[in-house]
């Protein structure tokens, strides 16, 4: 409630502005000549509230329109590149690997966020045995975040990306080098082969496609999630997840001839 009254706050100084500049107020006669623009536009509100609330009522339809607009862009790209989000062989899977919904996750090793969000996503997986996640790294916190994004890939030729992608995410804050391979030693990788494998041209090529297919998406922060045909930027609880897994289901079943 009290993030609803700040944000109706915040428009009402907004519409009082926006009544200011469209009607270029003048002081009420009966106001004292250095009462200011304070009273002027006391005064007019208080003569004509139904401006304020007018101009409220129509920065919110903008707002929600321009929601729409951007959900119904974001949900085209999600189509468009469907193959590229679901179904590419790079990318790592866990819970169900053959289940009928996916959820497709854009994280960061160093993400504090994308850390809180392995709970939900365990939550959801707990709940739901229908559900496989797939990792889609994009590094965007710096070069540690693009070290921990390389050997993780690497650590799939070793057989070994899902514990080590566990023990990182288990990981708080920001971590150097030294930390990420001695991770890795702790999940059992053989760190001086991680090391070469991880500067590999197939790992560069992973990371671009990553990143160009974010960019088609429109996701520039971290963590973001593709579900069915939603986009879902930030932390999101399990509940939300278990309701677009539902909509996902269903829009699969009216597609099906």
């Amino acid at each position: 409630m009290k993030r609803i009254g700040f944000y109706l706050g915040a428009l009402a100084i907004v519409a009082l502005a926006s009544v200011y500049a469209a009607f270029r107020l003048v002081p009420s006669p009966d106001a004292p000549p250095s009462s200011g623009f304070e009273v002027v536009m006391r005064d007019y509100i208080l003569r004509h509230p139904e401006v304020v609330v007018e101009s409220i009522g129509r920065m919110q339809s903008q707002r929600q329109q321009d929601q729409a607009s951007t959900e119904a862009q974001q949900r085209a790209a999600v189509i468009a590149n469907r193959a590229k989000i679901f179904d590419d062989p790079t990318s790592q899977v866990g819970g169900n690997p053959r289940g009928d919904v996916a959820l497709v996750l854009f994280f960061d090793y160093q993400c504090p966020y994308c850390k809180q969000g392995v709970a939900e996503e365990k939550a959801l997986l707990a709940a739901d045995p229908g559900v496989r996640i797939v990792y889609k790294e994009f590094p965007i916190l710096g070069a540690a975040s693009v070290t921990a994004s390389r050997a993780a890939l690497a650590a799939v030729k070793q057989g070994k990306y899902l514990p080590f992608h566990d023990a990182m995410m288990a990981s708080r804050g920001a971590f150097t080098d030294l930390e990420i391979f001695s991770m890795a030693q702790s999940v059992g990788l053989d760190v001086p082969r991680l090391k070469m494998d991880m500067i590999g041209d197939d790992i560069t090529a992973i990371l671009r496609a990553n990143f160009a297919l974010a960019q088609e998406l429109g996701i520039n922060g971290t963590p973001a999630y593709v579900i069915g045909d939603r986009l879902v930027g930030g932390l999101t609880s399990a509940a939300d997840f278990k309701a677009l897994a539902a909509e996902a289901r269903a829009g699969a079943a009216s597609a099906r001839p």
